[in-house]
């Protein structure tokens, strides 16, 4: 079994739910998740990874990997999903709910940085505990080193 990391945008509800679990949030801030066509775009520019996607019956799937090889570097696979859960897949200009499956969460962390300069911050939780990332610039490696402990 492996541990996916999810996305949620920085909205009233989510926001909420930060703060009550401890985590500090700018509460003017709100943030949209990516379209396809920017997801698309953030992946071709991560330097030194190859990213092949797959569309499937209602989802995108990137397999990003490092171009040294799974064995030798990072790797994740993300699933990108419509808000509407009935399309066959979203389409380029749809903004796509995104799930991190079974990959190294210091590369989720990266592709997430890359994205918040179009869609504001994000918040990337481990779908086993519930522990929370805010991504709202460059993670400090202390904060990512507590949220890998957690």
């Amino acid at each position: 079994m492996g541990v996916s990391y999810l996305v949620f945008t920085l909205n009233e509800e989510s926001a909420a739910w930060l703060q009550e679990n401890g985590t500090e949030v700018d509460t003017d801030a709100s943030s949209r998740y990516p379209t396809l066509s920017e997801l698309r775009e953030e992946l071709s520019r991560l330097d030194g990874y190859t990213s092949e996607e797959t569309i499937g019956k209602n989802s995108v799937d990137f397999e990003v990997v490092d171009e040294k090889g799974y064995a030798n570097g990072w790797s994740t696979t993300i699933w990108a999903k419509s808000e509407d859960n009935d399309l066959m897949h979203p389409d380029n200009e749809e903004e796509v709910r995104m799930t991190f499956h079974k990959g190294d969460p210091e590369l989720a962390v990266l592709i997430c940085e890359k994205l918040i300069h179009r869609c504001g911050p994000l918040v990337l939780i481990v779908d086993v505990d519930g522990s929370p990332l805010r991504i709202n610039g460059s993670v400090d490696r202390a904060a990512l080193e507590s949220w890998l402990g957690d």
